[in-house]
């Protein structure tokens, strides 16, 4: 959450990314007039479990977890209604579309605002040609999946996205100095 931020003097919402329509429609699309697909970040309409705040225990196995930041006294229907309100037109991690569906049939959504996610989601799968060629060649995905050079561009291009929102004299590391990372895989 972009805590106690203004843009042009306008207060920033207190509440995740992902259920802001200041940050995506206002200026994202509206001011920046970006036209293509707008993503959630991963699981963002879960409650923040107990292990998420604290840590999880020795031994315990990781798993996924979704923070509701600034939302999380509405129900997780409410949750799917406000991100989708918001902006967003398919959200990181969300295989079970009932809830989406329920909101619809509530008349919470409606049916033009699902019709302009959907006509991004299809603009995009019909430039990369998967209407024309549906069918992948099953011998070539294993010269794709997992090759060294992509996974370097990737690397490199995920790399080059993230931004520093604040130093405190942290960066750059000097030698000798230890950085602890809570549940990261060294």
């Amino acid at each position: 959450m972009l805590q106690g931020a203004t843009h042009n003097g306008k207060e920033i919402p207190q509440v995740g990314g992902g259920y802001s329509r200041y940050l995506l429609q206002d200026l994202l699309r509206n001011t920046y007039g970006f036209k293509g697909v707008i993503l959630s970040d991963w699981l963002i309409t879960r409650d923040s479990e107990e292990d998420c705040i604290n840590g999880f225990k020795e031994g315990e196995k990781v798993l996924p977890r979704g923070v509701p930041w600034g939302v999380d006294d509405l129900s997780v229907e409410d949750r799917f209604v406000k991100a989708i309100g918001a902006g967003v037109d398919q959200f990181g991690g969300v295989v079970d579309s009932e809830i989406i569906v329920n909101a619809f049939n509530n008349k919470k959504i409606t049916e033009s605002r699902l019709d302009d996610s959907v006509q991004r989601l299809l603009e995009q799968k019909f430039k990369v040609g998967l209407f024309e060629n549906p069918y992948i060649d099953v011998k070539k995905a294993d010269d794709i999946v997992g090759n060294e050079e992509f996974s370097a561009l990737a690397n490199v291009a995920q790399f080059k996205s993230l931004v520093l929102l604040k130093n405190d004299k942290i960066l750059p590391i000097k030698t000798g100095l230890k950085v602890g990372l809570h549940g990261v895989n060294k």
